[in-house]
Parts: C-alpha cells; sequence; structure tokens
C-alpha cells in the first residue's frame, strides 16, 4: 500500500483510496527510522554504543569523567584510548555527569543530567561538530572556562544524536 522506496514515502496508486493523512505517513516513515537506528536487528529497547576518544583537553584540568548510569569515561592528559559507553546504561538510573577536577573556585566543575534521555541531553549541550564519516563527530564540553573535546564514533552510520526524525516525532492524532 506504501512505496516505502522512496522519500518521503508515497501511497502506490492502488492504495490511496484507504490512504491515512499525509501526515500520519510522515510520522510512520519518521517511525521507522527511528525503530532502524535505536531498535537493531529486532531488538525490544532501544540501544546504542558510542565509542569516546579524547583529542583535546584544557591544560588547567587533570581529570576529565563522564559518567553515564555508571559507565565512566575518564581522560587524564594520558594515553589516548577509546572508551566504550552503551545507551541505556547498566544500572536504569537514567542519569548522566560531566565532572572536571581540579574543583573551580569560581565556577562549576560539572554538570548532571536526569531523565531516560539524558545522554541525549547531555550531548544536545555540548559543541556537536561533524566527523569525516557519518558515523563519526566530536563534541566539545564546557565547563565554566574549562574545555575538553572528543571524538565519538556511533555502531550506526545514520547520526542518531542529532536525528531529525527523533526531534520531529510525535504519535498522529488521527490517521
Amino acid at each position: 500500500l506504501v512505496d516505502t522506496s522512496t522519500r518521503p514515502w508515497r501511497y502506490k496508486p492502488v492504495a490511496e483510496q484507504w490512504a491515512i493523512t499525509p501526515a500520519a505517513l510522515a510520522q510512520f516513515e519518521r517511525a521507522a527510522r527511528i525503530k532502524d537506528i535505536f531498535f537493531r536487528a529486532g531488538g525490544r529497547t532501544p540501544a546504542l554504543r558510542l565509542d569516546f576518544k579524547p583529542v583535546e583537553m584544557d591544560a588547567g584540568i587533570t581529570q576529565f569523567i563522564l559518567d553515564v548510569d555508571g559507565q565512566l569515561v575518564k581522560y587524564a592528559h594520558g594515553p589516548v584510548v577509546p572508551m566504550a559507553v552503551q545507551w541505556p546504561g547498566p544500572k536504569g538510573s537514567n542519569q548522566v555527569r560531566v565532572q572536571v577536577s581540579p574543583p573551580s573556585a569560581s565556577g562549576p566543575s560539572g554538570m548532571a543530567v536526569d531523565g531516560p534521555w539524558a545522554l541525549f541531553r547531555a550531548l544536545d549541550d555540548g559543541q556537536l561538530e561533524a566527523g569525516d564519516a557519518p558515523e563519526r563527530f566530536f563534541i566539545t564540553f564546557q565547563i565554566g572556562a574549562r574545555k575538553t573535546r572528543f571524538e565519538v564514533t556511533t555502531n550506526s552510520v545514520q547520526h542518531p544524536i542529532r536525528l531529525k526524525e527523533l526531534r520531529e516525532f510525535s504519535c498522529p492524532e488521527g490517521l
């Protein structure tokens, strides 16, 4: 009934008499893209893996910690080793924390975000830049006047962090 090989999706000529509204069809198309990215291999819960590799960190920072539901990404001006984070995390706390050391005498030393989409909101608080491949991007976290920059690689060639379909999705009010 629907030609899903085109963007946007269209009704096949024989199906137009049973057509739902164009707005509802657009939401179903968005839902299919979200499913393809977050529910890979028919999974029942969303899943995403991100590999964080430190690129640069201000000299005034001795240690950076990104805590995604108990999964720690730590960097302290040493060897550059990518560290993996799985979303959602294993503890189910739905919390993401960013912390820099030493503590600032006059400004913030970290931030915390709670909720099921906390990782995405924490990344939204950072400065995102496109990488050299669809599955790669850079994130700069700024805590007060101090910055750290990471290269992030996802397990999907369809960039999941700033996914337009995710931001625009809503359940259709009617068919």
